[in-house]
């Protein structure tokens, strides 16, 4: 039996009707143009997040709804959940970041065979390349998902904010400028009562009380 694309599961279960794709092509028409002091739900514009973005994401999650998934930190996905590509079988490529996105969550090859072909990943496949973190059962995604994200909101704030900035930097500066910032903000956040508190509550062997200073 020849793959499924995303494309027909998507016309079958009548997604192109669905408010997301509505919201594409509104998206589409306007040129996907944000302000500097607006949000761009895909990351390609704009200002970004200081803070991580934890996705949860059950049922459908194709085009530009995964697109938008894409632009988290960390996705959790519903067992049972189908993750897809299907730009290239109507005419045009994944242009809200896809194909960024996908290398740098997966591999060249692992990327390209679903970009180019627009078939259709289950859950498990999706999270053997990478594409996402954590399956879990269907009644408990969104609980996983906010788990995640109140792990990282009771962790140190700065140090928080310094991860995924250099992080980042790593990704779309490249490693000798993530190095060069890396340096930077360990030379700023080691005398920061913060730091004083993760080695006070190491000692003390309790959890930290940070205060983001």
């Amino acid at each position: 039996m020849p793959p499924v694309t995303a494309l027909e599961v998507e016309e079958k279960l009548g997604l192109e009707k669905s408010p997301v794709s509505r919201w594409l092509k509104q998206a589409v028409a306007e040129g996907m143009e944000y302000s500097d002091d607006g949000y761009d739900p895909f990351g390609l514009t704009g200002r970004r997040l200081s803070k991580p973005l934890v996705v949860a994401v059950h049922g459908a999650c194709f085009a530009g709804g995964l697109e938008v998934a894409l632009n988290g930190d960390v996705i959790v996905a519903a067992q049972g959940t189908l993750f897809g590509q299907p730009e290239v079988a109507r005419g045009v490529f994944a242009f809200g970041g896809g194909v960024i996105r996908w290398l740098q969550r997966t591999s060249w090859g692992n990327a390209q065979v679903h970009l180019l072909t627009g078939d259709t990943l289950t859950a498990e496949q999706a999270y053997r390349i990478g594409l996402v973190q954590e399956i879990v059962a269907p009644p408990d995604v969104m609980d996983r998902g906010f788990a995640i994200a109140s792990t990282i909101a009771n962790a140190a704030p700065l140090g928080v904010r310094h991860s995924l900035a250099v992080s980042r930097a790593a990704i779309y500066e490249g490693p000798l400028a993530a190095a060069e910032k890396m340096a930077k903000l360990r030379a700023e956040i080691v005398d920061t009562e913060d730091a004083a508190e993760g080695v006070r509550s190491f000692l003390e062997k309790r959890k930290g009380n940070y205060l983001g200073r």
